[in-house]
């Protein structure tokens, strides 16, 4: 019998969070009855609530990020004779970054006149976080978001005649949780 080899992983990292996430394992031989467990840096294992084998090249694991630590993970697929295969650190397990900037008004940009404002989110785990402007969404033109420290920042453009309201929706990222909000 030839043991599973896990080649990757997606999505690479999992929330602490109570909600149920799927991991798609790719590797060669694996067979029907395999489980998938994480194996974590410190020793804990923490077992896939289900694993369903697609193919003998694919396994979808679904696991609870509340048995999750942050840390790093190994991946390890166990056929039903025993035999295992596992991809080392393959998993992140980390903390859903969460918003320290107010939903809603943000700033008063004039025409003709440089200005910035911060949109920003704290990470508990101390992952560094990357903002970004979520798709169907746009800052007014002149203005722009650093997606390292959420800074907006520019000369509106074209000029502001009225009153103008600019609704958009931003993301912060720690890499493994994207978080949304609206501002304007």
């Amino acid at each position: 019998d030839t043991p599973p080899t896990v080649a990757s992983i997606a999505p690479s990292g999992v929330n602490l969070t109570g909600d149920s996430q799927s991991i798609v394992i790719t590797g060669t031989n694996f067979k029907t009855g395999a489980t998938a467990k994480a194996v974590g840096a410190n020793g804990s294992v923490v077992n896939a609530t289900t694993t369903t084998i697609n193919s003998i090249t694919q396994i979808t694991a679904v696991f609870n990020g509340t048995n999750f630590t942050a840390q790093s993970y190994d991946i390890k697929v166990v056929n039903a004779g025993g035999l295992s295969g596992e991809l080392a650190n393959g998993l992140t397990a980390s903390a859903a970054p969460t918003w320290t900037t107010s939903a809603g008004n943000l700033a008063t940009f004039y025409s003709d006149l440089s200005s910035s404002t911060t949109i920003a989110a704290a990470d508990s785990d101390g992952d560094s976080l990357t903002y970004a402007i979520a798709g169907g969404s746009a800052l007014y033109g002149g203005l722009s978001l650093n997606t390292s420290t959420g800074a907006i920042t520019g000369n509106p453009n074209p000029d502001v005649t009225s009153n103008t309201t600019n609704s958009f929706d931003a993301t912060a990222s720690d890499g493994v949780s994207t978080i949304s909000r609206t501002f304007n």
